[in-house]
């Protein structure tokens, strides 16, 4: 019954102007940073679409025979598009961080809820463990009276 008197209170610790200016700039942070990883994004694809149009251009203007090797111009465009997809990995994986920080602190206050009853036991007699340990109690208890009563008669016999 007591938990049931401190809901209101708990919910008050959470639920100020403090808490909700502070809740409300971290979103706004949050959903800057995903704007901002957003864009990134779509230049990185860009980029990695211009690399590839690049590429392919240089592969059908060349009209020289195959005796010239070009080993530096190939490597570079390679490391670049190798570059800009790990690029683009982390930002998603930043992304989705982000976006699982947007969905947690939305329900800050929701995990506040209210308390169960629970079962309630109005005295210790109520429990059967209590019973059974009292009459497990008594009953060895009546045993080792029987076995020194009867101790005492085989003596008193003798």
């Amino acid at each position: 019954k007591i938990f049931n008197n401190l809901k209101d209170g708990l919910i008050s610790l959470v639920k100020n102007d403090y808490f909700n200016k502070r809740h409300q700039a971290k979103q706004a942070d949050l959903i800057k940073q995903k704007l901002i990883i957003e864009k990134d994004l779509k230049v990185i694809d860009s980029l990695r679409i211009l690399y590839k149009n690049v590429a392919i251009l240089n592969a059908t203007n060349n009209t020289t025979p195959n005796t010239n090797i070009d080993l530096g111009g190939k490597q570079v465009a390679k490391n670049r598009d190798i570059e800009l997809f790990n690029q683009n990995t982390n930002l998603v994986r930043k992304l989705n961080v982000i976006n699982i920080e947007i969905v947690n602190s939305d329900f800050i206050i929701d995990t506040v809820s209210d308390f169960n009853d629970g079962k309630m036991y109005n005295s210790i007699e109520s429990l059967k463990r209590f019973r059974y340990g009292v009459l497990g109690f008594i009953l060895s208890l009546f045993t080792i009276l029987g076995l020194r009563l009867n101790t005492y008669l085989i003596n008193y016999k003798k």
